[in-house]
């Protein structure tokens, strides 16, 4: 990889547990959402006070929306961005992020009110002229983490039901706050010093230097591991290298279709 001078300039820093249960405006207790900023540790973020108790999947996008319009935010989420290079070519999808995701968002439509991951699966099942997808194909950056693939359901560990539900809300964001968001490594590998950027994370890498506190649910330690992960390593000036991956250039080709994962 060409070598950059990446200038980065973050106020606040944002871990989100996703969750791709139920529709999405129902309240999640598995949808948490951490943030930190440059002299404060990461702190659980609540919807808000009018609100119910959990965050909907549409509140977490409203409110992310209006972050990244007012601040420059290091946000990430534990979804995937993308699909393994097998969809594109056994779907004959050009190889381009942004075609990707407004074909898949429009398949996927789980931003409809009362739409569930579920019920869009059941439909696809029926249609003869639906994508194919296959458990087994797996992106760059899930075997060299050993994740799952994003279309593995219905096992434990899965984020395949969180990646169905949240790519849609990706596209939100990238329609409201076109100006303002970067989303890594889709929109290039150098980070802009003026837009606030998205990136997928992966909680269990951050965990291993951290400790949370005990206790946490799950899903809050996830979130929490993000935000905080973020931010340590933005003020240790480590974040700088895990933005351009020391990787041979075909991969680095690939990993720019598929997707990656910060500090994997």
């Amino acid at each position: 990889m060409t070598k950059h001078k990446v200038i980065m300039a973050f106020d606040t820093f944002i871990g989100i547990d996703y969750s791709g249960a139920s529709h999405t405006d129902a309240p999640l207790p598995g949808l948490r959402v951490y943030q930190a900023s440059l002299d404060h540790p990461a702190i659980e973020i609540l919807p808000p006070a009018s609100s119910r108790r959990y965050w909907s999947r549409r509140q977490v996008a409203e409110w992310l929306a209006e972050i990244i319009r007012s601040k420059t935010a290091l946000i990430g989420i534990d979804h995937g961005l993308c699909a393994p290079l097998e969809y594109f070519t056994q779907n004959q999808l050009a190889l381009d992020w942004t075609i990707f995701l407004n074909t898949f968002t429009h398949i996927w439509n789980t931003d409809t009110a009362a739409i569930s991951v579920e019920q869009v699966r059941k439909r696809l099942r029926s249609e003869e002229s639906s994508p194919r997808f296959h458990a087994k194909w797996r992106r760059l950056c899930e075997v060299r983490s050993k994740a799952k693939s994003i279309f593995h359901f219905d096992v434990p560990g899965s984020v395949a039901k969180s990646t169905h539900a949240g790519l849609p809300w990706i596209k939100y964001l990238l329609t409201e706050c076109s100006d303002h968001l970067h989303v890594w490594p889709f929109h290039g590998w150098e980070i802009p010093k003026s837009k606030s950027v998205l990136t997928e994370a992966y909680p269990s890498l951050y965990r291993k230097s951290l400790a949370p506190p005990e206790h946490f649910t799950g899903d809050q330690r996830d979130a929490w591991a993000i935000a905080e992960w973020l931010r340590r390593s933005y003020l240790n000036k480590s974040l700088y290298k895990l933005f351009q991956p020391q990787m041979p250039e075909d991969e680095l080709r690939l990993a720019s279709l598929e997707g990656w994962i910060l500090g994997l």
